[in-house]
C-alpha cells in the first residue's frame, strides 16, 4: 500500500485512523483517490532530493571514486 499516513480524512465527521483496513475502504470506495496516490507514488521525484553540484564535483572521503 502506497500511504503511510494521512490528515483531515474524516468519517462520519471524526477523524479516520489511517490503518490497513481503512487504507483499503477508502481506496476501494474511491479509484479515483486511489489513482492519484499511484500516479504520485510512481513519481519518483517526489522521493528524492535534488542533488547540488557541489556534490557531484567532489566524491565523498573513502568513497572509492577517483
Amino acid at each position: 500500500m502506497y500511504t503511510v499516513g494521512w490528515r483531515g480524512v474524516l468519517d462520519a465527521g471524526k477523524p479516520l485512523e489511517c490503518a490497513e483496513a481503512q487504507k483499503r475502504r477508502v481506496y476501494t470506495l474511491h479509484p479515483w483517490l486511489r489513482g492519484q496516490a499511484v500516479g504520485e507514488a510512481q513519481r519518483l521525484g517526489n522521493f528524492v532530493r535534488p542533488s547540488s553540484a557541489s556534490c557531484l564535483s567532489k566524491p565523498a572521503p573513502n568513497s572509492g571514486l577517483t
